[in-house]
């Protein structure tokens, strides 16, 4: 069997030699992940393994991941990325009616939406709060990280 692998651009094409029938696949290339996309990922992975579910838990899962990670990708630039992304959530004005109508802090439940990945912020900036987590309001009370420590990451204090 002989396999012949050619890269063009974003995709790859794939010849597969079988006796006298010839095959060619293509397909697109895997793109490599943003650091923190793939810190977030590999630290909701773990934290939905875990038996105690709280926030601690959360920190601790974010910590492991990054060890992980590459070199390059430390802790601050991590909980800049963070604010950052909690930042767009706080900037929406149904976002903050959402939150009030359930009692929430908005800062509390952003921190917590941008740890679920960004998929469900955007679907949260969507559809609303209530849609996507229902039942689960309650788990969005307590920060994650406190607004001290995402504004010192992002080097300018967060207004919530």
């Amino acid at each position: 069997m002989k396999e012949n692998l050619q890269s063009i651009s974003n995709q790859q094409s794939v010849e597969v030699v079988n006796g006298g029938n010839s095959q060619v696949i293509t397909r697109k290339a895997s793109k490599k992940k943003e650091p923190f996309h793939a810190v977030r990922e590999k630290a909701a992975n773990l934290y939905r393994k875990q038996l105690n579910r709280g926030v601690d838990t959360m920190k601790k899962a974010i910590e492991y991941a990054l060890n992980q990670a590459s070199i390059e990708y430390d802790q601050n630039r991590f909980l800049a990325d963070y604010g950052r992304l909690v930042e767009r959530l706080l900037d929406s004005k149904s976002f903050e009616r959402d939150c009030n109508k359930f009692k929430l802090e908005p800062f509390d439940a952003a921190t917590h939406i941008v740890f679920d990945g960004v998929k469900q912020m955007n679907i949260v900036l969507e559809k609303g709060l209530e849609t996507v987590y229902g039942s689960r309001l309650t788990e969005l009370k307590e920060a994650v990280y406190s607004k001290e420590v995402l504004g010192t990451a992002l080097g300018y204090p967060i207004a919530a």
